[in-house]
């Protein structure tokens, strides 16, 4: 058993999302208003680096008169409430108007969205006009078009120890297209911290698919049975994060998911991976053998037991013939090959360390943590004592290659865990944006492209113009995007990632083209992209098609696309997008 805890410990540290993550919220309100001057945003609902861009409203006026004023365009970074007009040349950012009695008139700020800003922009407004004022102000993301990269390097450590580290590919990055968002190391002395940290990242998986939603319920009532089995843990660790341990929104949550979840369930007892899907052999047997778990532990409260109850017996009717045994092989023969390294296997990490965890065991060790040589540039030191758990991070404008050389010295941990002398662990998180062309990817069976075409009608002809890198465009044009897959294997499980170009406006749903069909296809769409969950692909070629109008003016980028299998992460395949300018 501590073999198998250590290999999902290694697992589990090399998969771990980082702890930073950019958040993008988007949000709009009048804060002042008056019966002179009225606003209306004409703005896209996001932006991307490298958009050159008119941000424009209109201004009416609301009185009885002719009005004449003056009008100011701010931008701030949302997160840090610092002005970055200067960042996006944002070189007039003060105009004069006159409107004339129930007219209205349009006014444009235009900007440039650098390569480095990757957090949420505030853009504020102020009309003023005979003493009074109308403000309007919105949060909008600002989206990369190169991935997010996380490179990790886990760092397993027995007893009392001095380790030099190199992080090779940071200490020779001389690549000038990447953009290095954060640096961050931490270090467990109770491997039981690592399940409390990830049992968060269960709850926050969205109910686009059955195992996102039963992993959702599965880490809710493991929070709920941690707290209460290791309360010294959660008292040295989890209350960090509080927001996600407390017991009245545990419960709410997880009763609510309850009900999602049975909507998976078809009438023969099966489980289907999305709604209206297949019934499928291998989400039934991991979700009867997941509630299983939850029961045998006690972490069901009663009323929830005699809810699910029957879900659970149907389901065990449905297996009978099928063999439970053989769902859970296929399940670790996924693992053994590939290594999920998902959110199924995060749920059975979290559960062999709550099962065989020890909570006495709570050793607060020395730790010192150094990052680049004692040279110059000067290091930078941490040192920690009194605490079993260390997390640091280093912000991406401080990042310089130097930082790739560590040294982790740790003192203090001469207990045993389970008769086996402790093994403590730690781990070195290096995350940045970088092009598609210059990551490194793993050979697929899946081909994907992404072309975009102009639709012109000529009386009562219409054909497509392929639009090719650069080219001029108006606003109004209909486009066509076009998605062909191609598969010399069949495939299961993939998400599939579209994004939007940030002067897009969608016309009309997905039109599916095809010599091959998915068993079932579900599409999930927001303000950025759509996202498309395919159960089950044949070999062969599938396309898929969307219509948007051009919206905004400027200089844009059409935004990446990507496949993985949801069961393999980290495979994933890019499509890089293309340039192209909008005209009025």
């Amino acid at each position: 058993m501590i073999k198998k805890i250590l290999y999902l410990l290694f697992l589990f540290i090399c998969n771990l999302p980082v702890h930073a993550q950019i958040k993008n919220n988007t949000y709009k309100k009048v804060l002042e208003s008056n019966k002179i001057i009225g606003i209306k945003s004409q703005t896209p609902l996001f932006l991307m680096e490298g958009d050159h861009i008119e941000m424009q409203f209109i201004l009416e006026n609301k009185s009885g008169k002719e009005n004449t004023g003056q009008v100011s365009f701010e931008l701030w970074d949302a997160n840090r409430k610092t002005p970055v007009d200067g960042w996006f040349q944002n070189i007039f950012p003060s105009q004069y108007f006159t409107i004339g009695q129930g007219k209205s008139f349009p006014v444009r700020f235009p900007i440039q969205v650098p390569f480095s800003f990757n957090q949420p922009l505030l853009w504020k407004i102020t009309a003023s006009s005979g003493g009074s004022k109308v403000t309007m102000e919105a949060v909008i993301p600002v989206l990369n078009n190169r991935p997010l990269v996380t490179e990790k390097l886990p760092l397993i450590i027995k007893n009392d120890t001095l380790q030099q580290i190199d992080f090779k590919n940071l200490l020779v990055n001389e690549s000038e297209s990447l953009t290095s968002i954060e640096l961050s190391t931490e270090y467990a002395a109770n491997p039981l911290f690592y399940a409390f940290q990830s049992l968060p990242l269960l709850m926050n998986y969205s109910d686009a698919c059955v195992t996102e939603t039963f992993n959702r319920f599965f880490g809710y009532y493991l929070a709920l049975y941690a707290i209460k089995k290791y309360p010294i843990v959660y008292s040295d660790f989890a209350q960090k994060t509080s927001i996600y341990f407390k017991k009245d929104m545990l419960l709410k949550q997880a009763d609510l998911l309850l009900t999602k979840l049975l909507n998976y369930q078809l009438k023969d007892g099966s489980f289907c991976w999305i709604k209206g899907g297949i019934p499928d052999k291998l989400m039934t047997a991991y979700i009867h053998s997941g509630i299983n778990k939850l029961k045998s532990l006690g972490a069901l409260p009663k009323e929830i037991s005699e809810k699910i109850d029957p879900a659970l017996f149907k389901t065990e009717s449905y297996i009978t013939n099928i063999s439970i045994r053989e769902g859970i092989d296929t399940l670790m023969l996924h693992k053994q090959k590939t290594g999920w390294r998902n959110n199924i296997e995060t749920a059975e990490a979290c559960y062999t360390l709550i099962l065989q965890g020890q909570d006495s065991i709570l050793l607060k060790p020395q730790i010192t943590i150094q990052l680049g040589n004692q040279t110059e540039p000067k290091p930078v030191i941490y040192n920690l004592s009194n605490s079993s758990y260390a997390h640091f991070k280093i912000d991406g404008k401080d990042i310089i290659p130097e930082l790739g050389k560590m040294s982790l010295q740790v003192k203090g941990t001469e207990k045993k865990w389970n008769n086996t002398q402790l093994i403590s662990f730690g781990a070195l998180y290096w995350q940045y944006f970088e092009q598609i062309n210059k990551i490194d990817t793993i050979a697929s069976a899946i081909q994907i492209s992404k072309q975009l075409f102009k639709e012109i009608k000529t009386g009562n002809q219409t054909k497509r113009v392929l639009i090719k890198e650069g080219e001029e465009l108006k606003k109004g044009d209909k486009i066509i995007a076009v998605l062909q897959l191609k598969t010399k294997e069949d495939q299961e499980y993939l998400i599939l990632k579209d994004q939007f170009s940030s002067s897009f406006l969608r016309n009309r749903a997905i039109n599916l083209k095809s010599d091959i069909q998915p068993i079932n296809i579900k599409k999930t769409t927001t303000d950025k992209g759509n996202q498309y969950y395919i159960r089950q692909l044949k070999a062969g070629t599938m396309v898929l098609e969307e219509s948007y109008l051009i919206n905004h003016s400027g200089q844009f980028h059409t935004g990446m696309t990507s496949i993985e299998n949801s069961q393999v992460p980290g495979n994933i395949i890019y499509v890089n997008g293309i340039k192209f300018s909008v005209v009025d």
